[in-house]
């Protein structure tokens, strides 16, 4: 019992900290820095959590909640082991992603590596439901996937629908999900932001651009959950 209070606690800390860690991000952005990993550095050092709006606020809870029952999944699963610090790492770091690409339109590179990377590790455990060439493979097919989308939506609209970022992030949750699972990540996450943009322009036919990042991040941890 005391064992998964205390991986709520962490998972709910980290989610605080994810969330201050997206609003200095998008702070610095505001102030003029780069979009670069210095940026991402100086953030990392000095979070911000001051948060003025309720929507800013909301978006904390959330990811306090959902870091927390995160960590106790994983806990659960895979006690305290590599794999379940690896996943753990992965979730804080597509709550922070989803977060600065709300705020700025924006998903680092600093933030998409380690995901990769973190991706790769849980496939090197023996527990893993993937292994490292799938996870390889299911980054091929995440970028591509959507690489050829971004193509043929580029063409027919005369402009880009979505950023390299997206396609980065989308490669990332390639590694962590595998190639039996990338695909079921991208429909969800699909769905979602259709579904999204429908509910908030009250049509069918919704027009205009929204970060797809959130959707990304959130349906990647939600195949992560069901499948870890």
């Amino acid at each position: 019992m005391w064992a998964f209070a205390f991986a709520s606690l962490l998972g709910g800390l980290s989610g605080l900290y994810s969330a201050a860690l997206a609003a200095a991000y998008a702070k610095a952005i505001e102030q003029g820095k780069l979009a670069n990993t210095a940026t991402l550095l100086y953030s990392l050092a000095h979070p911000q959590f001051r948060f003025s709006t309720p929507a800013q606020r909301f978006a904390v809870l959330v990811c306090v909640l959902v870091l927390a029952a995160s960590h106790i999944w994983f806990l659960g699963r895979y006690g305290w082991s590599a794999h379940a610090l690896a996943l753990a790492f992965q979730a804080s770091l597509l709550c922070s992603l989803a977060l600065i690409d709300i705020r700025t339109g924006l998903l680092p590179d600093a933030l998409n590596l380690p995901l990769f990377s973190a991706g790769l590790i849980v496939a090197l455990q023996p527990s893993a439901a993937t292994n490292v060439t799938h996870a390889l493979l299911g980054a091929f097919v995440g970028y591509g996937f959507l690489w050829l989308v971004m193509g043929l939506f580029s063409k027919i609209a005369k402009t880009e629908g979505m950023g390299r970022g997206d396609l980065k992030l989308a490669a990332a949750l390639g590694a962590c999900c595998g190639i039996e699972h990338i695909l079921y990540v991208l429909m969800l996450a699909s769905l979602a932001g259709t579904l999204f943009a429908m509910s908030h322009q009250r049509t069918v036919f919704a027009k205009g651009s929204y970060p797809f990042g959130p959707f990304l991040a959130g349906a990647g941890l939600a195949v992560t959950l069901a499948h870890a």
